[in-house]
């Protein structure tokens, strides 16, 4: 039996969240789904705006067609399918309700964390920076299970040198981390992402791809009843003290109290936040 609890909330209240999520239950399986949407806009000034009212709904459309796909069969061996058939849709449905995609006007993207749990493996399947963390008993109290596709990591790099070659794409120092930079022109501003994977992001010429990292972690090896927690980044420092504060007892640790520190932590929060809490406990 696997339990779940789901936090969220946006960054600010009345807003919107670039967030969105899915979780469901099939065969003895769980399915939980996080995507963190992001998106600019150039104005008629020719300056760059956030985007807060496509993204949403971008996000939105990035969640359904990713969770409708799963649900047809609760397989990891079809999240490449999977991500493939949804940029497709996401791309044809933008171009249907966004004139500005096609101009080069408009930016928006979306990262994805899509897992599968069975019996035996936490089957992960990512593009861009959210991530999937699992609790453990000693230092912090918790490991960062995935790893982020920026710039700065050398596997990224690599596969983005081409275009780096070419001067067609540079890097962006900037703090906490670099980013990827699409050179502007006359009629058109450049743009830079902090991640080198999402959906959409089209104004980088396919360098940003949906493609997923698809890996598994064996259940067995890294506890079968630990605590397991899938988020935006929003979520990172949250997550990692709430795991810190249960170091040595993540296994048992009440829900209730896992939702009171969580939701405890979201009031200094400085983006929107989606996290899933899931842990696999013993039949009675």
């Amino acid at each position: 039996m696997i339990e779940t609890l789901v936090v969220r909330a946006p960054k600010k209240a009345g807003l919107p969240s670039e967030d969105g999520w899915a979780i469901f239950q099939r065969g003895g399986k769980l399915v939980a789904i996080v995507v963190d949407g992001h998106g600019i806009y150039v104005d008629a000034k020719g300056n760059r705006q956030r985007d807060k009212s496509l993204v949403p709904l971008f996000t939105m459309e990035v969640v359904e067609n990713i969770r409708s796909l799963i649900m047809e069969h609760v397989l990891a061996i079809r999240f490449l399918s999977i991500f493939n058939i949804t940029a497709d849709r996401v791309r044809h449905w933008q171009s249907q309700v966004d004139p500005r995609a096609k101009s080069g006007q408009q930016s928006v993207g979306a990262c994805v964390s899509a897992v599968i749990v069975d019996d035996r493996w936490v089957h992960l399947a990512q593009a861009g920076d959210c991530r999937l963390y699992v609790s453990t008993g000693v230092g912090l109290g918790f490991r960062q299970l995935s790893e982020d596709h920026e710039i700065s990591r050398g596997s990224e790099r690599e596969r983005l040198k081409p275009f780096l070659d070419k001067g067609t794409l540079e890097v962006e120092s900037s703090y906490p981390r670099d980013r990827l930079l699409k050179p502007g022109s006359d009629n058109c501003p450049g743009r830079s992402l902090a991640v080198t994977r999402s959906f959409g992001d089209y104004f980088f010429d396919g360098a940003v791809t949906h493609e997923p990292e698809c890996r598994r972690f064996d259940l067995v090896t890294h506890g079968e009843h630990e605590l397991y927690a899938l988020c935006s980044d929003g979520g990172n420092g949250i997550v990692e003290e709430v795991l810190e504060h249960v170091r040595g007892r993540a296994r048992s640790a009440p829900w209730d109290e896992i939702e009171a520190m969580t939701s405890a932590c979201l009031i200094d929060r400085g983006d929107d936040v989606t996290i899933i809490w899931f842990r696999k406990v013993p039949w009675p």
